[in-house]
């Protein structure tokens, strides 16, 4: 594992809404697996995002979210007033060990109800 400073921003739009969620800390980390890389950090809680060329997984809490290029993929979303089920699709990946560039779409039924930007940058921390 490498210590690094972890940039996180997504703008959410759900109709005529947006919001948009900002988190900077210098003492997160970042993994390559097998699949491809691993990133913590702390946001409001943990946050560990997992990514590579064609998967996302988003983790906050108890809160997932997974989802592969190309396919639409169920979730069942988890929030303080119980499980959501939720099917997400990735519009657009890029992905590195340096950063990861995300659209993503959430859909109830074949509603898309969300539509996430979500850009995600480390840089190394030398001690």
């Amino acid at each position: 594992m490498m210590r690094c400073h972890v940039r996180y921003k997504c703008i959410i739009t759900a109709g005529d809404s947006r919001q948009s969620l900002t988190y900077d800390d210098p003492d997160g980390m970042v993994e390559e697996t097998q699949d491809g890389f691993k990133v913590c950090f702390r946001g409001e809680d943990e946050m560990v995002i997992t990514h590579s060329e064609d998967k996302v997984t988003l983790a906050h809490g108890a809160s997932v979210l997974s989802m592969r290029k190309d396919h639409v993929t169920a979730n069942e979303y988890q929030t303080a007033m119980g499980a959501i089920p939720l099917k997400a699709r990735v519009v657009s990946l890029s992905s590195s060990a340096q950063q990861l560039a995300l659209v993503y779409e959430l859909m109830q039924g074949a509603d898309v109800v969300s539509k996430a930007h979500l850009l995600l940058r480390c840089e190394e921390v030398v001690s």
